[in-house]
C-alpha cells in the first residue's frame, strides 16, 4: 500500500509544536519543508516504508512504499526480507527515473505516480533541466523510516537527559535544543559504533576525541556517556566561538570547523538556510547538507513526544556520583568497598574496557568513576590506596578464577602464589590443560592452607621480600621468572610505566619459597619474642630464627607485609 507526503502534512497539522527556547534554533520558512521530512522519518513512517525522494532536496517526495506485506510474509529480520525489499526498491527507483525521463520529454501517462513526481519536484529549484539532471546524476534516493529506532531513543534517553541537559545548560551555559543531538547521531545506543570508527552516543571520532577525553585500551571515555556529554558540550562551545551561528557549529560537528569555514567564506553568508538550499551550489554532502535540518526535527519530535508517541514513558534518570580515583584501583576493591554489584559498575561505567573488567588491569587514577547516587557516603572509603596483595579475578569473586586465553595451569598457579600441584588438588585436575572460561579454585591464602591441611596436600609458598641488582642483558621477564613473580607484579613493586632497565639498577623483588611444614597446632613447641627493629621485614626475621614466613604469619596473625618498629613478634624455636 502507497502512503503519500499528505499524509504526513495532516499529521503534522495536528501537532501543536513547541516552540524552542533560543532563537536560533527556531525553523526558518525555508527550511521548513526539509525538517518535516526529517519529522516523517523520526515519527511518521515506521522500518517497512521506503520514502523516495530527491537526494539535494529531500522535500522533494515523489512516493512512499510500505513493504509491510514482505515482513508479514517473511519476517522483518530475515534475509529473505532485505533481498524482496531490496529487489522492490531497486525496481519502483527505476519507475520512478523512467516517468522522470518521460517529463523531461513532455509526456505525462497521467499516472498518480507521475502527478506526486510532478508535485514534488516543484521544490527542486531550476527550470526543465533540472528534470534531466535529476536522472542523469542519480539524484533519486530512497530513505527508510526509523518510528521503532526513534520511540526507543526517547525512552531510553530518559536515563541520561536530565544529566545531559545540566551539564549543557548548566555547566556550560548551551542551548538545551544541542541536547538533542543523540537522537540523530546515535539513538542514544551508547555501544554504537560507526562504519568510520566514531563511538558512543555523541558518535566522536578517535582523533577529535583525543583532544578533550581519554581514548586509550583502557579507558575509552567516547562510551562513557557523561564524559563524553562534556566533551561535546565543549566541541560545541569551540565551534560557536569560531562560527559565530549555532546551525553552522552543528553542522560543523558533521562537516568539521574548517570545512564549514571554508563554505561560509566562499558563499559570503553565515545563512544556514542560504548555504544549505542554495539553488545552484550543492556546498555540503548529503549527511551534512541535512544535520542540522535533523536536529530541528529531533527537536520537535522530542518536545512533542506524547502525540507522536501516545503513551510513551522513559526509563527513570540515573542518579550519578561522580567520584576522582586518586590511585590505581581494582573492580574488586571498589566492590567491596562500596557494596556495589558488578553490573551497577558498568551500567555507570561504560568506557572502561573488558580488559579491567576482567582483572587484567585495574582502574587508572584520575578516571572519574561513576556510581549510583545511593553510595555517595561511601566513596570517600576509595581515597586511601588499596592495600596490595595476592588476589582472585575480581570478576567472578575472590576464591575463583576464570581461564583467560593465553593461560596456563603454571601462569595462574604463580600469580596466585601456588604451585601447579597445588592448583591441581584444589580442583580435583588431572592434566595440566586448561580451556578458555574453565572456573579454577584458587581460593585466598587462608581458605587454601585449611584445604591443602586437611587434605595433607604440601603447604603454599611464600613470599620473601629482598632486592635483586640488574645484571648485563638481564630484562623485567627474565627478572620474574627467577623470583616466581609476574612482570606486572615486579613492575608495580617498583613503580615502573615502563619495561626498560639498566644493568646496576636495584629492584624490589618477593621470591616465592617453599613454605616449611605447617605445624600442628598441639605440637609441643615453644617460642620466643622478637621486637621489631630498622630494617627488619617478615624475610628477614624468617632468616634470623630459621623458619617459614607462613609460620611467622600464622602465630601472630598477620595478614600485610608491613611491620611497626618496636612491635613485638612471637617465634617458633
Amino acid at each position: 500500500m502507497r502512503i503519500f507526503l499528505a499524509v504526513l502534512f495532516c499529521f503534522l497539522t495536528n501537532v501543536a509544536l513547541a516552540t524552542p527556547s533560543h532563537q536560533e534554533f527556531k525553523v526558518p520558512e525555508e527550511l521548513r519543508p526539509r525538517v518535516d521530512f526529517w519529522i516523517g522519518v523520526f515519527a511518521i513512517y515506521t522500518q517497512q516504508h521506503a520514502i523516495f525522494h530527491h537526494r539535494d532536496y529531500p522535500q522533494a517526495v515523489f512516493d512512499v512504499v510500505d513493504y509491510n506485506w514482505v515482513a508479514e510474509k517473511y519476517g522483518r529480520k530475515t534475509a529473505a526480507y532485505d533481498v524482496t525489499v531490496n529487489k522492490a526498491k531497486a525496481e519502483h527507483t527505476a519507475k520512478i527515473r523512467k516517468i522522470i525521463s518521460e517529463l523531461v520529454e513532455g509526456r505525462n501517462d497521467g499516472s498518480k505516480l507521475a502527478e506526486q513526481i510532478e508535485t514534488a519536484m516543484e521544490y527542486v529549484p531550476g527550470g526543465k533541466s533540472k528534470y534531466l539532471s535529476t536522472v542523469t546524476e542519480d539524484k533519486v534516493r530512497s530513505q527508510t523510516g526509523i518510528k521503532e529506532k526513534f520511540e526507543e531513543a526517547i525512552i531510553l534517553s530518559g536515563r541520561y537527559m536530565p544529566i545531559i541537559e545540566n551539564i549543557f545548560v548548566n555547566e556550560f551555559n548551551l542551548p538545551k535544543e544541542l541536547t538533542r543531538l543523540p537522537f540523530v547521531e546515535s539513538s542514544f545506543n551508547y555501544k554504537a559504533y560507526s562504519s568510520v570508527g566514531a563511538a558512543g552516543i555523541w558518535q566522536f571520532m578517535r582523533s577529535t576525541a583525543k583532544g578533550y577525553m581519554r581514548v586509550d585500551n583502557l579507558i575509552d571515555e567516547r562510551r562513557d556517556v557523561i564524559s563524553a556529554t562534556r566533551a561535546a558540550a565543549k566541541y560545541m562551545r569551540s565551534a560557536h566561538k569560531a562560527l559565530e551561528r549555532w546551525p553552522l557549529a552543528v553542522t560543523s560537528y558533521n562537516h568539521g570547523v574548517g570545512g564549514v569555514r571554508g563554505k561560509v567564506k566562499k558563499m559570503g553568508s553565515r545563512d544556514i538556510s542560504y548555504l544549505i538550499e542554495h539553488p545552484t551550489n550543492q556546498l555540503f554532502g548529503f549527511a551534512s547538507n541535512n544535520f542540522f535540518p535533523e536536529l530541528l526535527a529531533a527537536n520537535e519530535v522530542y518536545d512533542n513526544r506524547e502525540k507522536y508517541f501516545p503513551g510513551i514513558k522513559v526509563e527513570p534518570a540515573l542518579q550519578v556520583t561522580e567520584y576522582p580515583i586518586s590511585n590505581d584501583t581494582s573492580v574488586q576493591h571498589i566492590m567491596t568497598r562500596l557494596d556495589v554489584s558488578l553490573e551497577e559498575l558498568k551500567q555507570y561505567n561504560y568506557g572502561i574496557s573488558d580488559a579491567i573488567w576482567q582483572g587484567r588491569y585495574k582502574i587508572p587514577k584520575n578516571y572519574v568513576l561513576k556510581v549510583p547516587s545511593k553510595y555517595k557516603s561511601k566513596v570517600v572509603s576509595l581515597k586511601a590506596p588499596e592495600p596490595t596483595s595476592g588476589s582472585a579475578s575480581v570478576v567472578y569473586g575472590v576464591g575463583t578464577y576464570n581461564v583467560r586465553s593465553g593461560d596456563t595451569l603454571a601462569g595462574i598457579a604463580s600469580r596466585h602464589e601456588l604451585t601447579v600441584k597445588q592448583l591441581k588438588q584444589l580442583n580435583n585436575l588431572n592434566s595440566d590443560t586448561v580451556r578458555i572460561g574453565q572456573k579454577l579454585n584458587v581460593a585466598p591464602r587462608e581458605s587454601a592452607i585449611a584445604v591443602l591441611k586437611e587434605q595433607d596436600i604440601d603447604p603454599l609458598p611464600t613470599m620473601a621480600s629482598g632486592t635483586h641488582l640488574v645484571k648485563y642483558r638481564e630484562t623485567l621477564g627474565s627478572i620474574a621468572v627467577k623470583y616466581g613473580m609476574t612482570v606486572a607484579d615486579l613492575k608495580s613493586l617498583n613503580g615502573l610505566s615502563a619495561n626498560v632497565i639498566k644493568e646496576g639498577q636495584q629492584l624490589k623483588v618477593q621470591e616465592r619459597i617453599p613454605a616449611a611444614p605447617i605445624i600442628s597446632k598441639v605440637a609441643n613447641t615453644t617460642a620466643t619474642t622478637h621486637k621489631v627493629a630498622p630494617g627488619d621485614t617478615l624475610w628477614s626475621i624468617s632468616n634470623q630464627y630459621k623458619v617459614s614466613i607462613t609460620d611467622i604469619r600464622q602465630l601472630n596473625k598477620i595478614t600485610g607485609t608491613g611491620l611497626k618498629i618496636g612491635q613485638e613478634i612471637k617465634v617458633r624455636k
